[in-house]
């Protein structure tokens, strides 16, 4: 009996046991549905219209950057036509992004950007027409946007203005030609000598807002020499956007200036140096991510300062040790910064990522030997340590500042003869931290930023600042059309297409309504 009992006992256990089981299996077959049915909603209130692409970022502190009582700020609440829009909140947002059409989706959220904060929004306009912004209920913006393809060229007063160009921008470029011996040059000599230089220029043509150059040059495949997609990318964009005077100009290949003074050519190039009159224009091989946003998605993935590595991290390639002696090999600062490394450890992370041999086998033995390499990455951690080096390598470097400087980290920048466009806005102290051309105060400098966080902190959001407000995407318009209005009033002859070249076409859509002071009503 006492065995039938306890029996009794078990079965009722496992009756309990499994109504349990069964009642916990119901609950979250409820939830799953209830939850289902949420996300459905939510995706259903989140359906992006045709005319905007957008996602949601985590942005630290950005909101001290807002104009004063301003509610949202940024690139994305002008009518400025560029591939990637973003804009700020300056406090906690409830964000609806309306169409032409007033349809809605509160875009999807990516990550962070730079820690925690206030809302930052990055999205793509694919239709011309009205677009607002709304914030708790309340439309904060209204644009008459159109996308980047759209060719609408507005006037330089009306383009100075919906892109918002800084006279900073405006001085830097003058600044630039001042310092231009220019002598009137004529016809017969510009030609002349791009025939000679062919090999290192791309000489071009702008007549009635179209952009001309030789197949040998771009060809139709668009398979073409280093830089030059670059540049064609560049010039098209700026074209669509602001009417050019008639221009005839070359551009410098490779990753430095090469145009003396006694040519007196007018031409762009990468990277500026004393020794050779180029003008530094805002070309760069981070245009392109500059166009799809990419810069800013990077940053998504960057902790806060507080939970950075404090050391000055550098990680390049081994450009600057390819024409130099095993003598002076100490004196190449990629070189030396990795030397310098392996002594201070607790000061400095840089490497050497080696490429392919050359004449130096030495240079490059005694890299390996002492530990100064590392692997190739294909995207080296910045943002990752609070301290980032620019060193140059054959020239100025091209892939890394406005990394650095975007990341919240400080940019800590080797002194240089070599200029980039936007290197005036550079600030030692602050925004910046500058060191000697060799390196001597290399290791001084990061023992007093090291113990001095909290003013390094302050330098390196200054940089940040400068990257939101003078490296954006409407900043390498404006400087580009003002090169090209200053290369047209310096050249000493008419434009013109010059037998052999041929139209680069433009990658324009057709839906494109250009009027920006269009009747319609903006969405509300």
């Amino acid at each position: 009996m006492a065995s039938r009992f306890q029996l009794g006992g078990n079965m009722q256990s496992r009756v309990s046991f499994a109504i349990v089981c069964g009642l916990l299996l119901i609950a979250c077959v409820v939830y799953l549905l209830m939850l289902g049915s949420y996300s459905g909603w939510r995706l259903a209130q989140t359906a992006l219209p045709p005319g905007a692409v957008g996602a949601s970022l985590q942005t630290r502190k950005v909101g001290k950057y807002c104009p004063r009582g301003a509610r949202a700020s940024g690139p994305g609440t002008s009518n400025a036509s560029v591939p990637f829009h973003w804009f700020q909140f300056c406090d906690d947002a409830n964000v609806t992004l309306l169409d032409p059409s007033g349809q809605t989706r509160v875009p999807e959220r990516l990550g962070q950007f730079l820690g925690v904060g206030d809302s930052v929004y990055g999205f793509k306009v694919e239709k011309s027409g009205a677009h607002s912004i709304q914030h708790l209920g309340r439309t904060v913006a209204q644009m008459q946007l159109h996308p980047d393809r759209c060719s609408c060229p507005e006037t330089f007063p009306n383009f100075n203005a919906t892109y918002n160009c800084s006279s900073t921008s405006r001085q830097t470029v003058r600044d630039a030609y001042a310092a231009w011996t220019h002598r009137p040059l004529s016809e017969k000599s510009f030609l002349a000598w791009t025939e000679i230089h062919g090999e290192r220029i791309v000489h071009v043509s702008i007549i009635n807002n179209k952009l001309y150059t030789f197949p040998e040059t771009y060809p139709a495949d668009g398979h073409s020499r280093p830089f030059v997609d670059i540049y064609i990318s560049v010039l098209l964009s700026t074209l669509r956007k602001v009417q050019i005077p008639d221009v005839e100009l070359v551009l410098t290949l490779g990753d430095g200036a090469s145009i003396t003074a006694k040519d007196a050519i007018p031409g762009l190039t990468i990277a500026a140096h004393p020794s050779f009159i180029d003008i530094p224009a805002p070309i760069s091989p981070l245009v392109k991510e500059y166009f799809s946003g990419d810069l800013f998605r990077e940053a998504c993935s960057v902790p806060p300062w507080q939970d950075r590595i404090p050391k000055a991290f550098f990680w390049g390639a081994n450009t600057g040790m390819t024409t130099t002696t095993e003598e002076n090999l100490y004196q190449v600062p990629r070189f030396l910064a990795a030397s310098t490394s392996v002594k201070r450890p607790d000061l400095i992370d840089a490497r050497i990522v080696l490429g392919h041999k050359n004449t130096l086998d030495k240079a490059f033995d005694e890299a390996v030997e002492k530990g100064l390499n590392a692997s190739f990455v294909r995207k080296p951690p910045i943002g990752h340590h609070k301290y980032l080096l620019d060193l140059d390598g054959n020239s100025a470097s091209f892939f890394r500042i406005e990394k650095v400087l975007l990341s919240g980290s400080l940019l800590v920048k080797q002194r240089s003869p070599w200029v980039r466009d936007f290197y005036p806005l550079l600030l030692d102290g602050v925004n910046s931290i500058e060191v000697e051309p060799n390196l001597a105060d290399l290791v001084r400098k990061l023992d007093w930023i090291k113990q001095h966080d909290e003013e390094a902190q302050k330098i390196a959001e200054a940089g940040f600042k400068l990257a939101l407000e003078g490296l954006r995407t409407e900043d390498i318009y404006c400087s580009m059309a003002f090169h090209l209005e200053n290369l047209h009033v310096s050249l000493g002859f008419q434009a013109k297409i010059r037998e052999g070249m041929r139209e680069v076409p433009q990658d324009s859509q057709d839906d494109c309504s250009c009027g920006r002071n269009d009747s319609e009503d903006y969405a509300e």
